[in-house]
């Protein structure tokens, strides 16, 4: 049988395509080497450190003074400070924190052979999860940390506060915070 040649004479138009037939199995997965690796792209741009950071203590914190009953501890001493955006009053033992940012609180009660509730305080008001305790003279030092954030506007006070009963000979206390963002 002989196929029709376009221009040959005789010949007629095309006719319809015909349906689409029914797909193949997927070939075999290739088994050739590995192509070489793309062209390292440039370095990006350097992102912003966390440049605001305070650690402050009580001036000679040694267990020379006392702390009376559910009193602010007078933190009055820095340390080490990077940034503006937090900032201690040597007079009232509160540290500052602008507005519009997260920080990291860490504070510490050395040990003291005394029963002692430390809490950390925000604007006030008692910090849940941040409360130490040490009771029956145990001489145990403690920490305890949080985030806070600081909505915009107006700075936040943190203090921490002796929450005993009664007062206690001044433990070496330190409060250290960092703005995460």
């Amino acid at each position: 049988m002989s196929r029709c040649r376009k221009h040959e004479p005789g010949c007629g138009p095309q006719g319809p395509q015909g349906p689409k037939g029914v797909r193949g199995p997927r070939g075999r997965r290739g088994r050739g080497r590995d192509g070489l690796d793309g062209v390292t792209g440039s370095t990006g741009a350097t992102g912003t450190l966390a440049n605001n950071f305070l650690y402050a203590t009580i001036a000679g914190a040694g267990n020379t003074a006392v702390l009376p009953a559910n009193s602010t501890v007078p933190y009055d001493t820095v340390l080490a400070q990077v940034g503006s955006n937090i900032t201690l009053d040597p007079a009232t033992g509160a540290v500052s924190l602008v507005g519009g940012h997260f920080y990291l609180v860490i504070y510490t009660v050395g040990p003291v052979t005394n029963n002692l509730i430390f809490n950390l305080l925000f604007n006030g008001a008692l910090v849940q999860g941040t409360q130490t305790q040490v009771t029956n003279n145990s001489n145990a030092p403690h920490t305890a940390s949080t985030i806070i954030e600081v909505p915009a506007g107006p700075p936040g006070l943190v203090t921490v506060s002796n929450l005993a009963a009664t007062a206690v000979t001044r433990p070496q206390c330190g409060i250290t915070v960092f703005m995460l963002s």
